[in-house]
């Protein structure tokens, strides 16, 4: 849901089975019986599918997908499961928890984003601002010199309880935010409040790529890498590209109007643009707010983005599966942030087809 300023929780797609089950059976010529006996299978099957799932990937197209083809989709039960017993525990806060993560990554050398000022009682960054309570961040707030920022939970995911503040006006006591609203410093320090225990940064916005910016109307997006993490070190096997819809201010996918656009990982080139899922997802050859042609459109920088990612990736040797999010800016790729595994929803919305493909299987075969 939304309050006043921040989301505090993805808003979902309303799921209706009848629906799907009526769509299917009119445009694919598949009756009820027989999606509901495919959806069985699957569901029973290595990838533990929900009937969610099963529509969100469209695997009642049987002239799209063989019975072999359906069987390599993972489901978020499989997901977790997977992760449980592959990803060790000491690992995870590498990159969970994003003041050790742009602590580490700085440290070592690697451009991520600036952060301004850390939102925590105890917790602290070298070089940065600490505000330890919510006086301090009223006090921090009324300077227009702290700004533009970007604010994120420490331990936040799907971009939950983002903001994008743009200014601050002295005469009102009011601060602007990047998708037009405005909003009291008294009401923004009450919504972030409750993220002190966990933490929350403020840091300074990016900016995208000159090639890019024009594709989505300069806000930014970012490149999601899989990575396979072995004995021979990281190496890349999924590549896609989140890019926003109009208003708004993350690239999450749950955020409507956002599209998934599949990249060949060897040349940073869309094969594949999409935006929603189900029967009614919408194959698209261009951004939909800007006009702005993307099927074919090649990223700017790719070799670069690449490089950043398997060297980050060869940092933590200890996840064998990761997934970035890297930015590219006018300066050329910055790591936004990484994920424990990722959520293996995105690449295979995003190109089609399922993730539990020979490759990925050797390599988790080998680990055991």
């Amino acid at each position: 849901m939304t309050d006043a300023l921040l989301d505090t929780a993805k808003a979902e797609t309303p799921f209706s089975a009848a629906q799907c089950l009526s769509t299917v059976a009119k445009r694919y010529g598949k009756s009820p019986m027989a999606q509901v006996r495919d959806y069985m299978q699957l569901h029973f099957g290595p990838g533990r599918l929900s009937l969610k799932e099963y529509y969100d990937f469209r695997l009642f197209d049987d002239s799209r997908y063989s019975p072999e083809a359906k069987r390599q989709f993972l489901g978020v039960k499989a997901q977790q499961r997977l992760y449980a017993r592959h990803i060790p525990m000491n690992w995870r806060a590498t990159v969970g928890d994003k003041i050790i993560f742009y602590a580490l990554y700085d440290g070592l050398g690697f451009p991520v984003p600036q952060t301004k000022a850390v939102l925590h009682p105890r917790r602290s960054m070298k070089n940065v601002t600490h505000v330890q309570d919510t006086a301090a961040l009223e006090y921090y707030l009324r300077d227009p010199g702290h700004y533009p920022f970007f604010g994120k939970p420490v331990g936040g995911i799907f971009s939950l309880g983002v903001v994008s503040a743009e200014s601050y006006d002295p005469q009102t006591d009011q601060i602007a935010l990047s998708d037009g609203r405005t909003v009291a410093v008294d009401e923004f320090v009450s919504a972030t409040a409750g993220y002190f225990k966990i933490g929350y940064l403020l840091q300074e916005p990016l900016l995208p790529h000159p090639a890019l910016a024009p594709l989505s109307d300069n806000r930014v997006s970012t490149i999601r890498l899989m990575v396979m993490h072995g004995a021979d070190g990281p190496e890349i096997f999924r590549a896609l590209w989140k890019i926003p819809g109009k208003g708004n201010i993350a690239d999450n996918f749950w955020r409507s109007g956002n599209m998934l656009a599949s990249l060949d990982f060897e040349t940073g080139t869309v094969r594949r643009l999409v935006r929603g899922t189900g029967p009614m997802q919408e194959s698209l050859t261009e951004h939909p707010d800007t006009g702005a042609s993307i099927d074919g459109f090649t990223l700017p920088d790719w070799d670069d983005t690449l490089d950043l990612c398997l060297r980050a990736a060869a940092a933590v040797p200890g996840l064998p599966l990761q997934a970035w999010d890297i930015a590219i800016c006018p300066d050329g790729p910055l790591l936004v942030e990484a994920n424990i595994g990722g959520d293996v929803n995105l690449p295979q919305i995003a190109s089609g087809d399922g993730i539990m493909d020979p490759r990925l299987i050797a390599f988790l075969e080998e680990r055991r």
